[in-house]
């Protein structure tokens, strides 16, 4: 009985993968476009063979709307959630964290946004004026800077994503 099942899954797979290709190359090589199907052509708007201007900024706008407009990327060397320009970082520890960041959550804009805030964060700590505060503040806003360092730094994930 088992290697009755063994062999069907054996021969599952690989027809379930010829059967994808040819489907996928059978909706790929059909004539007419997406965007075709979901707008009305010039033929049905009773113009004899001339495509309004009208027409074709919708059909920009559909094909841009669905992304058709982008180049299909079918392999990538890199992972899809990491950003084409990643932030200038000053040291090597950050940008590996912000990079560990990223993948974790999917999301370089998101990771970038929390770089970003935390260099806010940072400039404005250099931007007070401490002098003037209690030692109890004094020590809150060192501290609390400390902090963002290190985190900047360490990419503590789970305190990161807490933010995002």
């Amino acid at each position: 009985m088992s290697k009755v099942l063994l062999r069907r899954l054996l021969f599952f797979l690989p027809t379930l993968v010829v059967i994808s290709l040819l489907s996928f190359l059978i909706s790929i090589s059909a004539p007419g476009d997406p965007v075709d199907r979901l707008l009305p052509t010039a033929g049905t708007s009773g113009e004899t063979g001339l495509v309004s201007k009208r027409i074709m900024e919708e059909r920009q706008a559909m094909r841009h709307r669905l992304g058709l407009d982008l180049p299909a990327f079918y392999l990538s060397v890199s992972s899809l959630s990491m950003a084409a320009e990643m932030p200038d970082f000053q040291n090597p520890e950050e940008e590996e964290a912000w990079r560990r960041l990223t993948q974790l959550c999917g999301n370089a804009k998101a990771a970038t946004n929390v770089y970003q805030a935390f260099d806010s964060w940072l400039e404005l700590h250099a931007a007070l004026d401490l002098s003037v505060l209690p030692d109890s503040a004094y020590l809150l806003v060192r501290q609390s800077s400390a902090i963002v360092r290190s985190l900047r730094q360490s990419g503590n994930t789970d305190l990161i994503l807490s933010s995002i």
